[in-house]
């Protein structure tokens, strides 16, 4: 879903299972037209659906989660490594070597609930 709305990704079968609104996926109660009024009468089952794609809530798996983190701790370390250098020979501190400081020192990544799409 997150490369969805980053533009990775284009193709919707990668994104979604079915092409199905449902208003308790739980209980596989699919959505009535009345449910889908509140999106105006205007918007075709098809748009409405787009629109909850690209601007609805989301559940991401603690796998994905975890993965994200990742990225960005190594992110944050390619950072560090553009920035730094050893003051001994003015070389350029491996990325390793930053990943391995930071597991040591237990740098601890928070996702501000705010920047989240």
């Amino acid at each position: 879903m997150a490369n969805w709305r980053a533009g990775q990704t284009t193709d919707i079968d990668e994104v979604v299972h079915i092409k199905k609104i449902f208003t308790n996926v739980t209980q596989g109660q699919e959505a009535a037209n009345d449910d889908l009024k509140v999106f105006g009468n205007k918007l075709k089952k098809e748009e409405i659906f787009m629109e909850i794609l690209n601007k609805g809530l989301y559940q991401v798996s603690e796998v994905e989660r975890e993965k994200q983190l990742e990225d960005m701790k190594k992110e944050i370390a390619h950072l560090i490594v553009e920035m730094v250098v050893n003051a001994k020979d003015l070389r350029p501190i491996p990325l390793s070597q930053i990943l391995k400081a930071m597991d040591d020192c237990k740098i601890k990544i928070n996702v501000d609930k705010s920047t989240k799409k």
